[in-house]
């Protein structure tokens, strides 16, 4: 398991621009980790426009205009990963009777 500091040290790492700028200042050191995490939350955590951008990534896909095996797995794979990003923001979606929009926007972007 890492430490709050190695934490700290890859998170800095791995951001880049305007988020970095947000946590530059916190020294590397286990207690400063979660200082940080909770900063870099409250600024960039908006729910509503991470749910906002799942469905728009979803609707937005490209219909299929001809019969192709990859066409149709990109499409497959772009909307499972639609659906497990709002599953884990806790928003369950099952492709089910009851949920007739997915089918029907799936549909709508199979070639006819």
């Amino acid at each position: 398991m890492l430490s709050g500091a190695q934490k700290l040290q890859y998170l800095k790492g791995a951001l880049r621009g305007d988020a970095l700028q947000l946590i530059q200042g916190y020294s590397i050191s286990d207690a400063n980790y979660q200082e940080a995490w909770n900063v870099l939350q409250r600024r960039y955590q908006n729910n509503r426009e991470l749910v906002r951008t799942q469905i728009v990534k979803f609707v937005s896909q490209t219909a299929l205009k001809e019969k192709s095996f990859l066409g149709l797995r990109s499409l497959v794979d772009n909307s499972r990963s639609c659906v497990l990003a709002l599953k884990t923001m806790g928003y369950e979606i099952a492709v089910a009777d009851e949920n007739y929009w997915i089918s029907f926007l799936l549909m709508e972007k199979l070639d006819s």
